[in-house]
């Protein structure tokens, strides 16, 4: 069976993925799964699973940059 490869920037590499069961807890009722390097274990991203109607958060990597305006 093929198996399923992340690229991890710890490792510099793709390396095997480990998928491990949903996580929930009280202060989160959304279920979650941490991928995780098989390599060096570290986080490459975490999933959640969330409602069609829970709206996305906003993100910083997109806010608008403030222009400066020249006077003139």
């Amino acid at each position: 069976m093929p198996r399923k490869e992340v690229y991890c920037e710890t490792c510099k590499s793709n390396q095997p993925l480990i998928e491990p069961e949903p996580q929930k807890d009280d202060l989160n009722p959304h279920p979650w799964y941490d991928l995780v390097c098989g390599t060096c274990y570290s986080i490459i991203a975490t999933i959640q699973i969330v409602p069609d109607d829970k709206p996305v958060e906003p993100s910083a990597a997109v806010e608008p940059k403030l222009k400066l305006v020249q006077k003139g």
